[in-house]
């Protein structure tokens, strides 16, 4: 049996780590590969790409939490859940590849492999290696580790830079370099949603999570540009579930008398057709790829510092971060140079067609084959820059791991609780 173990994040929502690994669990089982995802999400529910609905199983918010940060007999039970999950087998015989999306999901990739005897390399699908809900440091001794065994990836050329910064000098090229490929995110659909959006003098369509760093920004710029142009009817519209930004698009949007936002939800697929209404796209990494191939000019945002970085495919070829001495700016300005000024159509469009999904599935492989011919395994149970959780700590982990439904039933009791007596204290 080949056997195809992917630690992701929760693939219930929409997101580029959600399609990607959609598309190669499809791949990978097309090809004869038995694929078991684990996921920071619950158990059970429904996705919102379905073709991943069959793998809820494997989620569990205790792959939130680091190895180290649990009791030894804490992990051995988290084990003993994994290996649950997989098909009878003698695994120890098996091809098994195991593939990891984060920091924090590798360790736990490291501790499966090492039961296993299995290959594990981290796909790493972050954008951003420090600050808050980041452990790339306190883990850096285990990262250096897996990339000397030539078992770290990075979804750009710099990412591996970035996450070494300060700690060790490594080249910043290819060699290390995945794509996180997402098969046919745009299609020749029809959608009620688009056959009713109504041509407006500039229509401004954001594409992508609305929990990314640089959307409040954008919002801003979009807030701002509108402003600027009080003769011009204007339409903002934000693809992807926008909930975690109502309080802004409230506050600083609607009540602009020029503008209108429109929130459609996920688009899955994006319809083509959306493209043939919008005038500018503003988007980062993949999102902003797929817009560009569509030949609608794409602002890029910074993933790393939030600003704008040009036009994909016209004053930028970088998806991601802005391009060493690049110019770059805020979002109204990003949108008045577009827009008004139209300054990128001064460079001719140069953004390389994508390649094949099943070419850039399979070239995958060529990194398990490639990394170092003897296995070894990190002890990720114990890390000295990781303090264990305390007592008070453990349980409500413990609550999430066994029984997720009493730990959000307990957290709403909380949120209750503290809302009146903090309303009580008050009168």
């Amino acid at each position: 049996m080949k056997l195809y173990i992917i630690f992701t994040a929760d693939i219930h929502p929409i997101g580029g780590m959600q399609l990607y690994t959609a598309g190669k669990a499809g791949y990978l089982e097309k090809h004869g590969w038995k694929v078991v995802i684990f996921s920071t999400g619950v158990a059970g529910g429904t996705c919102a790409v379905s073709s991943l609905n069959p793998y809820v199983k494997g989620g569990n918010m205790i792959f939130e939490y680091q190895p180290a940060q649990l009791p030894e007999r804490f992990c051995d039970s988290v084990c003993r859940m994994m290996l649950s999950l997989l098909p009878a087998s003698d695994l120890q015989k098996d091809t098994v590849y195991i593939e990891t999306h984060s920091e924090v999901l590798a360790l736990w990739g490291e501790l499966l492999a090492g039961r296993l005897g299995a290959r594990h390399i981290c796909f790493n699908c972050n954008e951003i290696f420090r600050g808050k809900g980041k452990h790339y440091v306190e883990n850096m001794e285990y990262l250096k580790f897996k990339y000397h065994r030539k078992e770290l990836l990075g979804l750009h050329t710099d990412t591996l830079k970035k996450i070494f910064d300060g700690y060790m000098e490594v080249p910043c090229d290819s060699t290390f370099l995945f794509d996180a490929v997402e098969p046919d995110p745009v299609q020749d659909v029809e959608s009620d949603f688009v056959a009713h959006l109504t041509r407006l003098d500039w229509n401004i369509v954001y594409i992508g999570r609305a929990n990314k760093g640089y959307v409040g920004n954008i919002i801003d710029g979009v807030a701002a540009f509108a402003r600027k142009h009080p003769d011009k009817k204007i339409q903002f519209v934000m693809v992807g579930d926008a909930g975690c930004r109502q309080r802004q698009i409230r506050e600083k949007l609607l009540k602009i008398q020029n503008l209108k936002t429109t929130l459609p939800g996920d688009l899955v697929p994006i319809p083509r057709k959306l493209y043939e209404k919008t005038d500018v796209v503003i988007a980062g990494a993949v999102c902003a790829e797929i817009s560009a191939r569509e030949h609608v000019p794409t602002i890029v945002a910074d993933c790393e510092n939030h600003l704008a970085c040009g036009v994909l495919g016209h004053t930028t070829m970088n998806s991601m971060y802005h391009e060493e001495n690049s110019t770059q700016t805020d979002f109204c300005e990003a949108l008045e140079d577009t827009l008004v000024r139209k300054t990128y159509l001064k460079y001719a469009y140069a953004f390389p067609d994508a390649i094949p999904p099943d070419h850039i599935f399979e070239s995958h492989f060529a990194f398990f084959a490639g990394a170092s011919g003897k296995k070894a395994y990190y002890n990720v149970k114990k890390n000295p820059y990781v303090s264990r959780l305390t007592f008070k700590k453990v349980v409500p982990a413990y609550i999430k791991f066994r029984n997720p439904g009493l730990f959000f039933r307990l957290y709403e009791i909380k949120k209750r609780l503290t809302y009146g007596s903090k309303r009580a204290g008050g009168l």
